[in-house]
């Protein structure tokens, strides 16, 4: 499946066209995943309370 979005008519700065860039940006995605991973494979990381 493929597809191409474009900003639509009349509606100037519509940020749908960034969204999906965002979504597939795949190489910031994971590098996103691998900061997660190695914190959590790091022993002396401090645990992280929400």
């Amino acid at each position: 499946m493929a597809f191409h979005a474009r900003e639509p008519p009349g509606y100037p700065g519509y940020p749908g066209s960034d969204s999906v860039k965002a979504a597939w940006d795949i190489e910031a995605i994971r590098s996103e995943h691998l900061d997660f991973i190695d914190t959590w494979a790091d022993p002396s990381a401090e645990p992280i309370i929400i």
